[in-house]
């Protein structure tokens, strides 16, 4: 148990905010729910459809303003926490013709902030086929040009019929000079520019888009001599086809490809007229390109065949050695993979089969030590009734090596097979105003390593089994959940066990307030001796004063039982918290 004195302590603590907050914070709390509550009119929200002007309210505006109370206390360790702490929240979100801007101001004991969305905001107005983009945004073309890389500037995209326009313009990386502390992990970029350019046509069966990309550092955007010594800036061309077409009614073919040119520093020298690649070469009568370019090339396509029950895909996917794009945050690279995955359903949809299986290579270019074979193999089944249903999913990864410009040493060879099984069923009882839902989840997951000399201390065995209760009694707002849960993990030959129950329930029996506790208990084992015990008891409350107004308590405790040279601990958290909100 906690000491009666420090109780005591948190207790006067928690109930004396006036000697705690800082004269001017409520001074600008208060000016924060006058500016408000009383500077703005209030009005509906509408979505951001143009097209809906007409008949909808220029302006709304909605928020909260709140403060929380937490008290903390432990024994057996030191604090986590403060023993008190407190924080004021406000939040306000204007509402112009749809288009949202929110506002988030806090001031607590140990932050003060406020924050405004405009450093990342923007819009995306539309008007039939008409969309602009303004701010903030992230766009896709295609997964491998612009593919969701967020930029500052500006967009349009037109629809009209069966034609298909895009472009936007805008910075991609702001610049920064980084940080010189030797433990911070800002890097220093340049600021970078860029645009790209869609123009397709087509229905949504049989299209093609052709896409272009161009990005670019911008030297000048870094000041000082020693960073821009070190750091390159970088360019990058990329041109991307992607399309979709019917071949017969049930046949259909997907395609999407690009090839990018980066030029990893534009103060690199010349191209020589020597270079072994002949495709630069002849690139470069056309581009300006250096030494430090490079060509790269992806691909991804797949052929689908669908009637009424049955579907199948024959995928293939091939990307280059370093392939990547400045309209992406990450490319794939280095891979070749071809997988086939058919699914099939039955007796009104109620049974579905499907799975999939594939192989995948990398070492494209022969450039690596040795080459890495993965065999990608899983099988889904599932049995839905309204009142019953099972699902059952099995995977297998095997993963192997081969040579690449060199032998594999045997006692480093990789060579292992990853299982995974996992069984799902369920069962509702619907009673009049009572609900009664049981659930059965179990699940298993083995690595096996096929080379004798590294598999006593990489093979793991995982057992894994859930069962949980719930009943919901409509009438009375009463809910009442319970589950038991088991683990037996197996890694390296030392074995962990984890076993513990846990009830929940909650009490509503209006809206204007909830009642809930739970009390869960968790039993740890290491190698079949007793590890710990744990116990956690919860409570919670909830309160709504009036539509505006709400109260919301939290309490915690956590009793953790130490049966190894850890210590034993105890420890308790009260939160309490009020919020207004307006419309």
């Amino acid at each position: 148990m906690l000491e009666n004195s420090k109780n005591k302590d948190q207790v006067s603590v928690f109930f004396s905010l006036e000697n705690t907050l800082k004269q001017k914070d409520v001074i600008i709390l208060l000016i924060v729910i006058a500016i408000i509550n009383f500077a703005f009119i209030r009005k509906e929200l509408y979505a951001q459809d143009l097209s809906q002007l007409p008949s909808t309210n220029p302006f709304s505006i909605g928020g909260s303003i709140g403060v929380n109370l937490s008290s903390y206390g432990a024994e057996g360790i030191q604090n986590r926490s403060k023993n008190f702490d407190y924080s004021l929240l406000g939040s306000l979100n204007l509402n112009i013709y749809g288009i949202n801007i929110p506002f988030n101001a806090t001031i607590s004991d140990q932050n003060r902030s406020f924050t405004q969305p405009f450093n990342q905001y923007g819009a995306s107005p539309y008007y039939k086929w008409v969309k602009l983009h303004a701010g903030y945004r992230n766009i896709t073309f295609s997964p491998f040009t612009l593919a969701g890389h967020s930029f500052l500037g500006g967009g349009i995209e037109l629809t009209p019929g069966s034609l298909r326009f895009g472009a936007v313009y805008g910075r991609f990386l702001r610049a920064s000079e980084g940080d010189t502390n030797s433990y911070s992990s800002i890097t220093p970029v340049y600021k970078r520019m860029g645009y790209s350019v869609k123009l397709g046509y087509g229905s949504a069966t049989d299209n093609i888009d052709l896409i272009f990309l161009n990005a670019w550092d911008d030297s000048t955007s870094i000041s000082n001599p020693t960073i821009k010594k070190n750091l390159k800036p970088a360019e990058n061309k990329v041109f991307g086809i992607r399309s979709a077409k019917s071949l017969w009614k049930n046949v259909f073919f997907e395609f999407d490809a690009a090839a990018s040119l980066y030029t990893m520093d534009l103060r690199a020298d010349p191209i020589i007229d020597s270079t072994a690649d002949q495709t630069l070469k002849s690139i470069n009568e056309i581009i300006n390109i250096n030494s430090s370019s490079q060509l790269t090339s992806s691909l991804a396509t797949s052929l689908i065949y669908k009637i009424k029950s049955f579907a199948c895909r024959l995928n293939y996917k091939r990307i280059d050695p370093d392939y990547k794009s400045m309209g992406a945050y990450y490319s794939e690279s280095d891979v070749q993979n071809i997988t086939f995955a058919p699914t099939y359903s039955m007796l009104n949809n109620t049974l579905r089969l499907g799975g999939s299986i594939g192989w995948q290579t990398d070492n494209l270019s022969n450039l690596k030590r040795n080459s890495t074979n993965r065999l990608i193999g899983s099988f889904d089944a599932s049995y839905q009734e309204q009142t019953y249903g099972v699902n059952l999913r099995y995977t297998s990864y095997g993963i192997s090596q081969s040579k690449g410009y060199s032998m594999v040493i045997d006692t480093l060879k990789i060579s292992r097979v990853n299982h995974n099984l996992n069984a799902t069923g369920r069962y509702t009882l619907n009673l009049n105003s009572t609900s009664h839902l049981f659930l059965l989840n179990l699940g298993y997951q083995s690595l096996n390593d096929n080379n004798a000399l590294t598999a006593p201390s990489s093979e793991t065995s995982n057992y894994t089994a859930l069962f949980s209760y719930n009943m919901a009694i409509s009438e009375i707002g009463l809910t009442l959940s319970s589950n038991i849960n088991y683990i037996h993990s197996i890694v390296a030959n030392n074995i962990n066990d984890f076993l513990g129950p846990a009830i929940n329930a909650t009490y509503s029996p209006k809206s204007d307030y909830s009642l809930g506790a739970g009390i869960a208990y968790q039993s740890q084992s290491y190698n079949s001796n007793k590890a710990a015990d744990i116990i956690n008891l919860q409570l919670n409350a909830s309160y709504n004063i009036t539509k505006n107004h709400s109260l919301r308590l939290d309490c915690n405790y956590l009793n953790n039982n130490s049966k190894t040279e850890q210590p034993s601990f105890s420890e308790a958290r009260i939160n309490l918290g009020y919020i207004y909100n307006f419309y």
